[in-house]
């Protein structure tokens, strides 16, 4: 979600706000089945902290990229910080939605008649907040609603 977290799309200051106000932690217990594909995918759920990473001179709250492409990308959503990013994200904590609709309108209006411009994906593979919390998002048709 971003470089403080080995990944990119939202800004720096967001997800600063959101692990620094926010204090993101592991929610619910990730030893039941509910949880069995979830692991068996991405791990269980923990801090970027966690990985232990080399942090970037420049930037000391980012992890060098060179240690985040140790694992891949997706690896990395159920950290607390990721899962806190997007569960912001969803339920407009911080006024996150409000930026990130006005953010893409701003996107939209500028290329709309741009004829090389056949659309655009503002929420590549999303992830469905924070499961720890709201376990039934892993529900079948919960997450994915057709």
């Amino acid at each position: 979600m971003s470089r403080r977290t080995c990944g990119e799309g939202i800004p720096d200051f967001y997800a600063k706000q959101v692990i620094e106000v926010g204090k993101p932690k592991c929610n619910g217990d990730w030893t039941g089945p509910k949880f069995d594909a979830v692991k068996e995918i991405f791990g269980l759920c923990r801090s970027i902290k966690d990985y232990n990473y080399k942090m970037d001179p420049e930037n000391k709250d980012w992890p060098l990229i060179s240690e985040c492409n140790k694992e891949g990308f997706f690896k990395y959503y159920t950290t607390s910080e990721v899962q806190a990013i997007f569960d912001s994200l969803y339920t407009n904590k911080y006024e996150m939605t409000d930026a990130f609709v006005e953010f893409w309108n701003a996107v939209s209006k500028r290329l709309a008649k741009n004829p090389y411009v056949i659309g655009f994906d503002p929420i590549n593979e999303p992830f469905p907040a924070d499961i720890g919390v709201d376990p039934t998002l892993l529900d079948p048709g919960v997450y994915c609603k057709k």
